[in-house]
């Protein structure tokens, strides 16, 4: 007899975190986001207040970004949607868990500055450590045994 309380499986986690990451990509595509003002207006205050091991890299990132914006924005859709895809399908779920947890934590880390961690005003009121993180945790919860 069932209580009613959903069952959490392994493939679940898997197929939930394929369509977090088909959404997440398809807004890649948002107007907005193909213009040079996301680089300079949210990822390169990511690195301010930051010491250089953080600061640094997240500002070459946007730097690079903001000198081909759209171009970095539809690789960056187009590398979530892939990712989303493969997650969706059983035979790739093991390399897309792997790449999953890569892509997140190079995003939280260039995209994010580790959430503001080492800034010294990070706490959880001002959303650190951040999402990325968190789909890499759910990357690993969704691992399969051999």
């Amino acid at each position: 007899m069932n209580s009613g309380n959903p069952r959490v499986t392994r493939r679940g986690v898997q197929i939930t975190l394929g369509l977090l990451w088909i959404l997440d990509g398809a807004l890649k595509f948002q107007p907005a986001l193909l213009t040079s003002a996301f680089a300079r207006q949210v990822i390169e205050p990511a690195g301010h207040g930051q010491p250089g091991f953080v600061a640094w890299p997240v500002h070459e990132t946007a730097g690079i970004i903001a000198r081909f914006p759209a171009t970095a924005d539809i690789l960056f859709g187009l590398i979530e949607l892939t990712l989303g895809a493969c997650l969706l399908h059983r035979r790739t779920a093991r390399r897309a868990l792997a790449a999953s947890a890569g892509w997140a934590l190079s995003v939280w880390y260039l995209g994010e500055g580790l959430g503001g961690l080492f800034g010294g005003g990070a706490s959880l009121l001002t959303g650190a450590p951040g999402s990325a993180p968190m789909y890499a945790v759910v990357a690993l919860t969704g691992w399969p045994p051999r």
